[in-house]
């Protein structure tokens, strides 16, 4: 901050000068009076310039001011760095939860897809199962047919096993 002062060459040499912060606007000499006038008195005009130092109450305040600026401004960068921080860890820490995520669901994509297959061949077990069930009681129940009718025939029942394998022999070539 810099206080500019005009030379004073006697009079008024400024248009700044001619108000007087304790008296308000003041009139300049004539022109006769400044080219015969001798130049005016120092203690007048020192009581006429306005004041440039402020106090030293108020210099204290400012100061005090300026001090009380610059600690909160340090709490607020120091804050702000914090907090920068603070939003980097969290914005890392929710990059690997999206990424455990997307890597969680397509395990479950993927657990779905084995459990559709899981499915799938447990039906065609079941079916196989009751298929051989349904051949296996056919089968019961063709021999006890054969059987039945092989003693209303009076054959005995050795020839017909070996009937049956005769057959079965010729039929799964």
């Amino acid at each position: 901050m810099a206080f500019f002062t005009a030379k004073r060459t006697g009079g008024f040499a400024e248009e700044d000068d001619l108000f007087d912060m304790d008296e308000g606007f003041v009139e300049p000499p004539s022109k006769k009076a400044k080219s015969g006038a001798a130049p005016p008195d120092v203690a007048a005009f020192e009581a006429s310039a306005p004041k440039a130092v402020p106090a030293a109450q108020d210099l204290r305040g400012v100061i005090s001011s300026l001090e009380a600026f610059a600690s909160r401004f340090t709490s607020l960068e120091a804050d702000k760095v914090r907090l920068q921080k603070e939003v980097k860890s969290s914005s890392s820490k929710l990059d690997n939860a999206v990424k455990m995520a997307a890597a969680s669901c397509q395990e479950v994509d993927s657990l779905k897809e084995e459990l559709g297959k899981l499915k799938e061949k447990l039906k065609e077990e079941e079916a196989s199962r009751l298929a051989e069930a349904r051949a296996a009681e056919k089968d019961d129940l063709l021999r006890q047919s054969s059987l039945a009718l092989l003693e209303a025939a009076d054959i005995p029942t050795a020839a017909w096993i070996k009937f049956q394998t005769i057959l079965r022999q010729t039929v799964c070539r």
